[in-house]
């Protein structure tokens, strides 16, 4: 009745998976969702959005999730934008690991109903993998959180897109931090993964052009030796590009390494989750305790972009900023804690997914592209 075809052969055993399969189409098809004579999904009148998203250790972005809810709410409620549809999304966790993150996205693309576009992911090494991927399903892909430099290469990723900056653009503000308090040397550690080692990089060239001396280090794993060199160099303002579990290890070393305390100034990516110290760390033969990783991050900068506007202006969705923030800092702060701040790039990337079905269907109606329903 789906379009199946079985060959029977004695060598093939028909185990539990393959039983599960069946199962789920046969549900697919009782549910309406696949039709019968075509084995295709239905349409019914919804566009839906495969979402990718993290709850992993390394990097937690699940607040965006509310604020894409809220933005389909407001765009479902829309009398001028997609007034023809409505629009839906079905999300997988990524954990943050590009195996995983392919895996997440493979399922929600080959179950029904059919989706339209690709939401994230939130790291950057499972949205390069999966953005590579998704570009043969003739599928715009865009980002909420993804920061790396490598993802910028549109003829890698050709039908990516992000409402997220890259992290080269800590360079310039790092600069001018240092250059106002006349900082003339410093240290950098980073992990080395793309999206650091692609910022690391420009962060270089931006140093040398304004006649920063830096020592630099880098680490796969654990971040001991790299920290050593940076002792062994008497760094003392050293700035940081790594996920947040290897920041916790780094700091735990700093602290057990004398390396913290009013001697020595860290400058952080800021975009970890807010109490990230606040855990106690084993890393090697040393431990530390949550009051020692208070005291390893009290002489910290921490460098993030702006999650809310600072004007009064009232958004597409018919509120400001400040209205925004209000309203969901009441509704899901409970739930999701500072998280809740990755709300704000949930919301404008739905949005964004909005308009740009929106316009699609304005291009149908003149007979230039397929409805967004057909794609």
């Amino acid at each position: 009745p789906v379009g199946l075809l079985i060959r029977r052969d004695s060598s093939v055993k028909m185990g539990s998976h393959f039983n599960s399969l069946i199962g789920a189409m046969l549900v697919l098809v009782a549910t309406g969702q696949v039709d019968v004579d075509t084995g295709q999904c239905v349409f019914n009148g919804t566009l839906h959005v495969a979402v990718l998203v993290s709850f992993g250790t390394a990097f937690n972005a699940s607040g965006a999730l509310p604020g894409m809810q809220v933005a389909l709410g407001h765009i479902n409620n829309s009398t001028e934008y997609l007034t023809n549809y409505t629009l839906d999304m079905y999300y997988n966790d990524t954990d943050c690991d590009a195996g995983r993150g392919l895996k997440s996205m493979f399922d929600l693309l080959a179950e029904c109903p059919t989706k339209v576009m690709v939401v994230g992911a939130a790291c950057s090494i499972v949205t390069q993998p999966t953005a590579s991927a998704s570009q043969y399903w003739n599928l715009v892909q865009v980002s909420y959180a993804s920061s790396s430099p490598a993802l910028t290469d549109t003829e890698t990723y050709p039908y990516f897109l992000r409402t997220y900056m890259s992290d080269s653009s800590y360079s310039a503000p790092r600069v001018e931090l240092l250059m106002a308090m006349n900082w003339t040397r410093c240290g950098t550690i980073y992990q080395l993964e793309d999206i650091f080692t692609m910022a690391q990089n420009d962060q270089l060239e931006v140093f040398a052009a304004h006649n920063i001396s830096v020592t630099t280090a880098a680490f796969n794993d654990q971040p001991d030796t790299a920290l050593w060199q940076l002792q062994e160099d008497d760094v003392r303002i050293i700035i940081t590009n790594m996920y947040e579990d290897k920041m916790r290890e780094l700091m735990c070393l700093a602290y057990h390494y004398g390396m913290t305390g009013e001697r020595y100034v860290w400058i952080s990516l800021g975009w970890y989750t807010s109490d990230w110290w606040e855990q106690s760390v084993e890393i090697n033969e040393y431990d530390c305790s949550i009051d020692d990783m208070y005291d390893a991050v009290s002489y910290m900068i921490l460098t993030n972009y702006l999650h809310y506007s600072r004007d009064d202006n009232v958004t597409i969705g018919g509120m400001t900023a400040d209205e925004f923030k209000s309203d969901i800092y009441d509704t899901y702060y409970d739930q999701y804690g500072q998280l809740i701040d990755w709300a704000t790039y949930g919301y404008d990337t739905m949005w964004a997914v909005a308009l740009t079905l929106h316009e699609a269907y304005l291009q149908a109606e003149q007979g230039r592209v397929p409805y967004p329903h057909e794609f």
